[in-house]
């Protein structure tokens, strides 16, 4: 019998910096929009250890932290 898909949780992450196409298309998975000077990427994660690894990639490409916020606040 299979299990039930677990919803996951939704971040928005805003970094420094517009990203163009080319690191843009390495997070093809989340979405990406520019806005004056930052880029905002909205994911869905199943859990802590998804949002670990989306975190690690953008600091792998060198890319600045401004903020990382929870946007689904339910259960």
């Amino acid at each position: 019998m299979d299990e039930p898909t677990r919803p996951g949780i939704t971040y928005r992450i805003v970094v420094h910096g517009e990203f163009g196409d080319l690191l843009s298309a390495a997070f093809a998975d989340v979405s990406v929009s520019r806005r004056s000077g930052d880029t905002v990427l909205e994911a869905e994660v199943p859990d802590q250890q998804g949002l670990y690894g989306l975190i690690d990639r953008l600091r792998d490409h060198g890319v600045d932290l401004v903020t990382l916020s929870r946007t689904d606040h339910g259960a």
